[in-house]
């Protein structure tokens, strides 16, 4: 399983230039939206991972983080709207879930940033034209894991070595998985397996396809990763054990419910990847709009409100005919001598307090 991080190249695409920060901006209520084909807000587990993960970063929802969920509840149908709406919303960035999630935001908006979690390689999808030079405004985590549906088969085999049938369920919607299939059936030749295929494609047909399985007797029953099944794991956990069948997955929680093996990707190492992508966007996004605003003449009210974003306060004076002093403190430190982080001595008011801008920005982030 491989994570790649695109978030390096998008901050280049966005802003030009890439920044050395590491904390968040005061002052400024972050929007966060999210997309997601099934999961309500009460069930979203990724979600709380990556909240968590952002809370850490000085995130705090109902603080100076809002959370926009939208959610499909597995009308797929509904994407294109939700995004549209989380689009109409000027979020800051959304956070998109799975194939059918990520491409109803890309085509919402071509702008706002977009943090995907996807299972498949986003190259192939279309989302990003190369993992070293992405493009547009997609960035995040590809599970790359494609490889692995083999190796469950391998640890099925060892740990149940009596295994010849194995039940596949499969969401035959879901264009990733019949990629996967072909692996599964490849590797199941190998070690002379066979393979019968179920499908289904939303929680109504569950009990359909267990009645195809009971029928069918299978060894062992492997469970492909969907967000359908996902959330519907412990009635499909209760299915297994009742029927007593080694059941294998993608995910830890499955284990959870019953699985006798579960082996894939870490859904927390996932959302401290997207927590990551988050803060760096809304950052140079902030820093962006600050420096699109001293190179604007825009005028001093506008450098004073986005420098204040920073945590930075202004004293502003005028020494004599000749010059202007223009000084940015840390906010509420305007007192101290030592707090000074930026200043400048101009001929015109406008020109001491963009050089002092300037020269707080260049100090808060000398990579810049």
């Amino acid at each position: 399983m491989r994570l790649i991080g695109l978030a390096v190249v998008l901050a280049v695409s966005l802003i030009l230039a890439p920044l050395a920060v590491e904390a968040q901006p005061a002052g400024k209520v972050y929007r966060v939206g999210v997309l997601s084909p099934i999961f309500p807000r009460s069930q979203h587990e990724m979600l709380d991972l990556v909240l968590g993960n952002l809370r850490d970063r000085g995130y705090i929802e109902g603080k100076n983080l809002l959370v926009e969920h939208r959610s499909a509840d597995g009308r797929l149908a509904l994407l294109p709207d939700l995004a549209g709406e989380l689009t109409r919303l000027k979020v800051d960035v959304i956070m998109a879930e799975a194939a059918p999630a990520i491409k109803a935001a890309q085509t919402a908006s071509k702008t706002t940033p977009i943090v995907m979690i996807i299972g498949d390689d986003p190259v192939r999808s279309g989302f990003v034209a190369s993992l070293a030079r992405p493009g547009g405004n997609v960035t995040g985590v590809a599970l790359l894991a494609a490889d692995l549906a083999a190796k469950r088969l391998e640890f099925l085999k060892m740990a149940a070595p009596g295994t010849h049938r194995v039940a596949v369920l499969v969401n035959p919607s879901n264009p990733t998985m019949l990629e996967r299939l072909g692996e599964v059936q490849t590797a199941a030749a190998t070690l002379r397996m066979q393979v019968v295929v179920v499908e289904a494609r939303g929680p109504e047909q569950l009990d359909g396809a267990f009645a195809l399985i009971t029928r069918e007797r299978p060894d062992a029953l492997l469970i492909f990763p969907d967000p359908i099944f996902f959330r519907e794991r412990r009635r499909i956990g209760d299915f297994a054990s009742k029927s007593r069948l080694p059941m294998v997955s993608d995910w830890r929680q499955m284990a959870e419910v019953g699985a006798l093996i579960a082996y894939g990707p870490s859904f927390p190492g996932v959302a401290r990847r997207v927590a990551i992508y988050m803060d760096r966007i809304s950052y140079d996004r902030s820093l962006h709009a600050l420096r699109t605003w001293l190179d604007s003449w825009a005028g001093i009210g506008h450098i004073t409100v986005g420098m204040a974003r920073q945590d930075f306060d202004l004293q502003l004076t005028r020494y004599d005919e000749k010059g202007w002093r223009a000084t940015f403190y840390t906010t509420g430190m305007e007192h101290s001598p030592t707090s000074a982080t930026g200043s400048a001595w101009e001929r015109t008011p406008w020109h001491a307090v963009q050089g002092a801008a300037r020269d707080a920005l260049r100090r808060a982030s000398p990579g810049a």
